[in-house]
């Protein structure tokens, strides 16, 4: 028999400023119809916040901002010990504590003054297969939508066995990415730590999201800003239709994604990084697979020009590093040209040399680019990719190692 224990909440509404103390000018009519522009000078949102809400607006019976991790655990947990420590960093950090609330159809976000939280535990430990039946109850638990106005977190403790346990975090894309993931389970590690040696503070002192939404808001509003988005929305006017497959639109569109992974393993990936130094060219491993994208693209399509959003985690600044909130965006696009240039900046001999180091399972290249060569037009990014940590317990707390994702 599983033992379940759900949380309560105290969700502060009390706190809510009400509808008449928002001032008219920051009041509007949003219907789908509304200017965004518009929308987003009313709202508190930022701006990638904004295209978040709008999104979950369109569909919102579905949880497809739902973020959700993990975290294997490993060794004995006191329940009362980490959901203290839990309270601390909801305490600590206004992202967790952010609510979000429509007036007059325009989305504001709020900060609680204070949100009483208890995490929910799962012991599973007892029945056979815990570990499929754990992956079961999160996947369910991963599709739950969670109430923008009450909270935009969900936490679960799951026992395995008794010195195993998975912490199952589920955060909405509002106020989360995973990076905050990573800080997140950061000050976890060390609140715990600190609640089992009796020192656990009331609240950490970490930078506050609200300094990146005025932040943002100025340089939205900056001449550099405005005229950055005027070059792109115009160049995005050009791209034309939408890509099809095989000679195929789509017959529906769906929320339904499946992830496909490949490993490519240290081997390849060291003749991966081997190609890109002999070719001797300022190339990177993004733009090999975004070279590989379109070359296939163009092969299944014979469309000459692609537009590709590019993620960025958007944290500039130590201070945004350092931040628990949702910062990334999608304001870098790669183009190509499939019938003037040349997919890179190689010669054919170069991308023969690819081709056999890396392996032909590796790395194809579709026969049309040889007779219409073409060239990617690329910005090179640094993407940050976090370790997740899977916890091990010590004798003085938390070890972190490598996580699980759901």
């Amino acid at each position: 028999m599983a033992l379940i224990i759900e949380p309560h909440l105290d969700s502060g509404q009390a706190n809510w400023p009400s509808p008449q103390s928002i001032s008219a000018d920051s009041r509007g009519n949003f219907d789908g119809q509304t200017n965004e522009l518009l929308t987003l000078e009313q709202s508190n949102l930022t701006s990638h916040q904004l295209q978040v809400w709008m999104g979950q607006s369109l569909i919102p019976e579905v949880p497809i901002y739902n973020l959700a991790v993990a975290l294997k655990i490993h060794g004995a947990v006191d329940l009362v010990h980490f959901g203290k420590a839990f309270q601390v960093l909801i305490n600590s950090s206004d992202a967790l504590r952010t609510v979000i609330e429509e007036i007059d159809g325009v989305p504001m976000q709020r900060i609680l003054a204070t949100l009483t939280y208890t995490t929910s535990f799962v012991d599973l430990s007892s029945l056979p297969d815990p570990h499929a039946r754990a992956h079961n109850w999160m996947l369910e638990r991963c599709n739950t939508l969670l109430d923008r106005q009450r909270r935009l977190f969900d936490s679960t403790l799951i026992k395995l066995a008794e010195t195993e346990f998975v912490w199952c975090l589920v955060v909405h894309h509002l106020i989360s990415d995973s990076w905050s993931f990573e800080l997140i389970y950061c000050h976890m590690a060390d609140l715990y730590r600190r609640s089992m040696q009796g020192e656990l503070p009331d609240s950490l002192k970490l930078f506050p999201f609200a300094n990146y939404v005025s932040h943002e808001r100025v340089q939205r509003n900056s001449p550099r800003h405005r005229s950055s988005k005027a070059y792109w929305k115009e160049f995005l006017s050009e791209t034309g239709d939408e890509t099809v497959f095989y000679g195929k639109a789509r017959e529906k569109a769906t929320t339904h994604v499946r992830r496909i992974s490949r490993d490519l393993g240290p081997g390849r990936t060291r003749r991966l990084r081997s190609v890109l130094a002999s070719v001797g060219q300022q190339a990177s491993v993004l733009q090999i697979f975004a070279g590989i994208l379109v070359g296939y693209l163009h092969c299944l399509n014979g469309k000459e020009t692609y537009v590709i959003g590019i993620p960025l985690h958007n944290r500039r600044s130590k201070i945004f590093k350092e931040t628990i909130a949702f910062f990334p965006k999608f304001s870098l696009f790669v183009s190509a040209s499939a019938t003037t240039k040349r997919l890179f900046p190689f010669s054919p001999s170069s991308r023969q040399r690819c081709s056999r180091r890396l392996g032909t399972a590796a790395m194809r290249w579709p026969a049309p680019i040889s007779s219409a060569p073409m060239t990617l037009s690329l910005i090179i990014i640094h993407i940050h990719s976090p370790i997740l940590p899977e916890w091990r317990l010590g004798s003085s707390g938390f070890i972190t190692d490598t996580a699980m994702r759901v």
